[in-house]
């Protein structure tokens, strides 16, 4: 006799964290700097940790592009993290856009 199963865990994928240069989720190293539209995706882009962004054209790619690849929603890393070396935990870097662009 079978059991009916309970329903399991929900799985919502975010996909890379949206990140800017330098901030938290920024993991490139000395090598990989500086960055240009001709130079290859860093370490953790290509491994799909991270996703860098500078600007709102570029956000609003990269987070079309984690959709595109999955996503159920989306990471930002606005800020520095409690370990990190670059920014301080409390300082952000994305600022708040008036007009969402359609």
């Amino acid at each position: 006799m079978r059991l009916p199963q309970p329903p399991g865990p929900r799985i919502y994928p975010s996909g890379a964290m949206v990140s800017q240069t330098s901030v938290h989720g920024d993991f490139r190293q000395r090598y990989e700097v500086p960055r240009s539209p001709q130079t290859n995706p860093s370490h953790a882009e290509e491994a799909g940790v991270s996703a860098i962004a500078d600007g709102v054209p570029e956000v609003c790619r990269r987070v079309r592009e984690q959709l595109m690849l999955g996503a159920s929603q989306i990471k930002i890393m606005s800020g520095g993290g409690l370990a990190s070396t670059m920014i301080r935990s409390t300082a952000s870097s994305f600022q708040k856009k008036k007009r969402v662009p359609r």
